[in-house]
């Protein structure tokens, strides 16, 4: 993790167009040298502290449109149990997999992830309310 940040920063630093690398600075002049370093040194701390707040936002973005991700599959899932159950894809197509790939866009391999999940959390909704009517 240190190592990725320290990636990160240097990428960083070396962007700036006014940044002199270390390893560049002559070491004859010393008083430039510390005082540069401690600019920079302050700077990458306010980097660091701008890039973490990011780092955090994007978190909550990325968590939120997971916990989206997942209604809409199970939505997906449940709608394609209705279909497949109730044989509807049977007055447009012959074959389960062909109403697959041509009306909804998925394999059977995905679309059969999507029914078992919803069907799963169904079945532990039901369980949930058997045990709070209890």
């Amino acid at each position: 993790m240190r190592l990725i940040w320290l990636r990160t920063i240097y990428t960083i630093i070396r962007e700036e167009k006014n940044f002199i690398l270390p390893h560049k600075i002559k070491k004859t002049n010393k008083k430039y040298l510390d005082k540069n370093e401690s600019n920079e040194i302050k700077n990458i701390e306010k980097r660091k502290e701008e890039g973490l707040k990011k780092i955090f936002e994007s978190k909550e973005k990325v968590n939120k449109l997971r916990e989206s991700i997942m209604q809409n599959i199970l939505e997906i899932g449940a709608e394609l149990n209705k279909v497949k159950s109730e044989k509807l894809y049977l007055w447009k197509y012959n074959l389960w997999r062909e109403y697959l790939e041509k009306e909804v866009y998925f394999n059977e391999k995905t679309a059969k992830k999507c029914m078992r999940l919803a069907d799963e959390i169904s079945k532990e909704k039901e369980k949930l309310e058997e045990i709070k009517k209890q």
